[in-house]
């Protein structure tokens, strides 16, 4: 929510300064003594700060407020790795470090499992060994506006992959009755085993936050997961899902920035 607060915040500063430079040109055609920083002033002084009886008051009070909850939420999961004893301690739960990274092992086992077992119905993993960063690399463009362009959408390799679940399916008869029936000499698809299939696609998305929990040392944070977006919108509104040549990364930029800011 702060995230909303402050861009709502930053367009009424844009329209306080336009608001404010109108005020003084009038007066200056008017021939009144006056200066752009007193109108300012007498305006934030007024209306803009937060023991004002207003609604831009409002606003930052509820920004300053959501700024808070999210210093304590983060503040009460941090991890303090106790290294005398080789405990994790993490607000009243202790664990070893040796089972913490059984527990790491364990999900990453299991996040694999669930994507190749069930999303891509036992599918070999070399199967896509041509799939590489350095392939990503070398046909991202990053100033690419184009609609429902993703991070892939230029390379040729990965186009290769596009049907490849349809081809799957369609090819193994076990797997064609699985997913579909025949009505009117038409394939249909059966509800449950769709339903199905996404429940596994939320575990899987489950286990990769549970993923980023562990590598980043800090909870996954919703509300800047909440900005990401994989594809370029019909609006050209570029995505924020990214991938960086130079350090074959993946990055994701936040949809809302006073200034440009990344994050890996």
């Amino acid at each position: 929510m702060s995230q909303s607060y402050s861009a709502f915040i930053y367009c009424a500063q844009l329209l306080t300064l336009e608001h404010c430079t109108q005020q003084y040109l009038q007066k200056r055609n008017e021939q009144i003594n006056c200066s752009l920083l007193t109108e300012l002033s007498l305006f934030m002084n007024t209306f803009f700060h937060n023991t004002a009886v207003t609604a831009l008051a409002e606003i930052l009070n509820l920004r300053a407020y959501t700024f808070k909850v999210n210093k304590n939420s983060s503040s009460a999961l941090n991890q303090i790795i106790v290294h005398n004893n080789q405990l994790i301690s993490c607000k009243d739960i202790t664990v070893s470090l040796s089972d913490m990274k059984d527990l790491f092992k364990q999900l990453t086992l299991k996040t694999h499992e669930i994507l190749f077992s069930e999303l891509l119905f036992d599918a070999d993993v070399t199967d896509f060994s041509a799939l590489t960063l350095s392939a990503f690399a070398a046909t991202e463009n990053l100033a690419d506006n184009t609609a429902h362009t993703y991070f892939f959408s230029h390379n040729t390799t990965f186009s290769h992959f596009s049907s490849y679940l349809q081809k799957k399916v369609l090819a193994n008869r076990t797997l064609r009755e699985q997913m579909f029936f025949m009505k009117r000499n038409k394939l249909m698809f059966k509800t449950k085993s769709v339903s199905n299939y996404i429940e596994s696609l939320k575990r899987f998305l489950l286990h990769l936050q549970l993923l980023m929990h562990f590598t980043a040392s800090v909870s996954a944070q919703a509300t800047e997961l909440s900005t990401l977006t994989y594809c370029n919108s019909i609006t050209s509104a570029q995505r924020t899902l990214l991938f960086d040549k130079s350090a074959c990364l993946f990055m994701l930029r936040l949809r809302y920035t006073k200034n440009f800011h990344s994050t890996e």
